[in-house]
């Protein structure tokens, strides 16, 4: 899984196949996203219940 991506310059993420670049969720996730990735179980599942797509009470709600 990659965390960012440079979009129009700008670091950003993509949850759910948008592409977010305001600074606070790119934080947020982006930290999430590499703990998950260097094997933190528990990041792993915070980050899909918070920006999961299948989630109810998503971000984006």
């Amino acid at each position: 899984m990659k965390c960012y991506l440079l979009f129009e310059g700008k670091k950003c993420v993509e949850i759910c196949g948008r592409i977010v670049c305001d600074e606070e969720t790119v934080k947020s996730y982006g930290e999430m996203c590499e703990k998950c990735e260097k094997g933190d179980k528990q990041s792993c599942i915070k980050l899909y219940e918070r920006y999961g797509c299948w989630s109810t009470t998503g971000w984006w709600l």
